[in-house]
Formats: structure tokens, sequence, C-alpha cells
């Protein structure tokens, strides 16, 4: 193998990996973060994460240490670019950080600019809160070691092979998800009862796009096809609420088939629906609201 150099880089990145592992083995909490709150289908999941995300993200993290011309200016804009959608003050910061240096050096290497690219590709894939847990932090850590060991094979081979090593990664990770839900998950009709709800569900693996239908009254509803964050916000007529950004899902990838009443019909306020279906999600481990103790 010849002309490999910033071996750091690669070796950094193995040690964030291992890192991931070690937290993932400490931690006995449970985990929770903005990226399993996913709310669409398996096939389009898998279609955006192996053949959209794969080009575009190594365009935009990495093209520009690909040292042409041509695409160093497409890399910084569509970088940009995803800074302004996924827009936080820690990656304006980053990506501002990479712009310095870019300049400040007149394009040449320096080795703040990869730890920079490193952590911006860590950080644009989650939100602030995600920060706060060292539960979920070794996600974070599995995404900057992978930032770093992409970066390496851009350095030291192409672009188009950390496409496919990309590509190939999401697909691995995918895989596992998918089996590992199978084999744990209940599929079976479940039925509870109590002195102030009535329910019937059942959950189905979000493999393709489905028609949402939600039949709805005063005191009940029936729905299918509906993910848990996205009934309880259909629930609330799409009025945005703060207790949203505070509730993760805890089986990713899940649409419920769900006929839902109140016993008491008499003294139901508008929001009586939503906050009795939403007790019901936490209870039964199908959500989780971290603001609670």
């Amino acid at each position: 193998m010849k002309n490999k150099n910033k071996n750091w880089i690669l070796y950094s990145g193995i040690v964030a990996v291992l890192l991931g592992l070690v937290v993932l083995w400490s931690t006995k909490t449970e985990y929770y973060h903005s990226r399993l709150n996913m709310e669409t289908n398996f096939i389009t999941l898998l279609f955006f994460s192996i053949i959209i995300a794969p080009v575009f993200e190594e365009l935009a993290f990495r093209g520009y240490f690909t040292r042409s011309k041509k695409i160093q200016i497409p890399s910084l804009i569509l970088l940009l670019v995803y800074v302004l959608i996924s827009f936080n003050f820690i990656n304006l910061i980053l990506f501002l950080a990479i712009l310095t240096f870019i300049l400040l050096n007149n394009g040449k290497e320096n080795n703040l600019i990869f730890f920079f690219s490193i952590l911006l590709f860590g950080t644009i894939h989650y939100q602030v809160s995600d920060f706060t847990s060292l539960s979920a932090f070794y996600t974070i850590l599995f995404q900057l070691g992978l930032g770093a060991i992409l970066l390496w094979v851009v350095i030291n081979f192409n672009l188009k092979r950390a496409v496919l090593l990309h590509a190939l990664f999401n697909l691995v990770m995918l895989s596992f998800t998918y089996f590992s839900i199978m084999y744990k998950t209940d599929f079976s009709e479940k039925r509870i009862e109590n002195d102030t709800i009535h329910v019937v569900w059942k959950k189905e693996f979000n493999l393709y796009p489905k028609n949402e239908s939600l039949i709805l009254t005063d005191n009940s509803f029936k729905a299918q096809n509906y993910t848990p964050l996205s009934l309880y916000k259909a629930l609330q007529n799409n009025k945005s609420s703060n207790k949203i950004k505070n509730l993760f899902i805890k089986e990713p990838l899940m649409n419920y088939s769900i006929d839902f009443s109140l016993k008491d019909s008499l003294n139901v306020d508008n929001d009586e629906l939503a906050k009795k279906y939403l007790q019901f999600c936490i209870d039964n481990g199908i959500l989780k609201d971290v603001t609670d103790k």
C-alpha cells in the first residue's frame, strides 16, 4: 500500500467506535435519541440510506478533501445546505470553523480542519439534547468513528470508495436492525381494559408505505397504519406541542392499528383523548417521555 497518510484519522475513528462499544456495554439504562423517532417505512429508509445519503453526505462532508477544485466548491455549498437544514448553534460554529481554517490556510491541509469535519459529521445527525445523555452517546461515538474512517478513505483512496463503504455500512446496520426487530417483537393482538379506557391494538413492521386511516369521535378513535408519534399529533389536530419534542419512540419502524375508547364519555374535554392515549403509550412501552422522573 503506497502513499497512505493521515493514519491518525483512521486510528481515532477506530478508537471512537471502540469507546462507543464500551459505553453501550457499560450503560444499563434505556437510551433515547432523536434518530429513534423514525416516522418512515423501512423501504424508504433503505433507499435513502444506501443510495441517497452515501452520495450526498460524502460529497458534502468529505468532497473538499479530494483536492479537486471541481468538487471542493460544490462540497462546501452542499455542506452549508446540510447545516442550514439541521440548524443549531453547534453545527453552525463547526461549519464556520472549517471555513475559517480553509481561508486562513489558503486551501492547505490542516489537522484542525479534519478534526472539525469529523465533529460536524457526528453532530449534524443529532439534536443538541442527544448530547446530554450518556446512554445515547454511544451512537454519537459510532457516528464520529464512521466519519473519521470515511475521511481517511477519501484522503488515501477516493470519494467513490468512501461512498461505497458508507453504503455498505448503512446496509449492514439496517439489516441488523431489521432482523433484530423481527426476532424481538411480539406482533400478536393485545387488549387492555381498566376503569378509564378500553384498547385493542396490534403492531406491524413498517415495511412499505401504507395509507393512514383515522376515525375519530369525542371519546374514541380507530386508527390504522399510524406511527405512535404521528397518531398523537393527529389526535391533537396537528397543533404544535412542546410535549412532542420530549417524546421518543421506543420501538422504531413500527405502525399501529388501534381501537381506543374512553369509558367516561360525559366528562371529556378536547385534549382528554390525546392525554389518555399518550399515557397508554407510556405505560405500555410504546413512547417514552424523557421529562418523566
